[in-house]
C-alpha cells in the first residue's frame, strides 16, 4: 500500500455573507473500488470589525 496527499481548494469569493454550501467532491483511483465521495461544508460568516474609535 502507497501513501498520497490530496489538496482540495475551493474559492468562497462569490459565497454571500453569513451563507452555508456543501459541496461534494468525488476521488478516483485505479486501485479496486476506490471511489469515496466526500461531503464538504462551507460556512462564511460575516466578521464585524469593532467600530469603538480610540482616541
Amino acid at each position: 500500500m502507497g501513501k498520497g496527499k490530496l489538496t482540495l481548494q475551493v474559492s468562497t469569493e462569490r459565497m454571500g455573507e453569513d451563507s452555508l454550501t456543501r459541496v461534494d467532491y468525488t476521488v478516483y483511483s485505479n486501485a479496486k473500488d476506490s471511489i469515496y465521495s466526500f461531503p464538504l461544508l462551507l460556512l462564511n460568516r460575516l466578521f464585524v470589525k469593532d467600530s469603538v474609535k480610540n482616541n
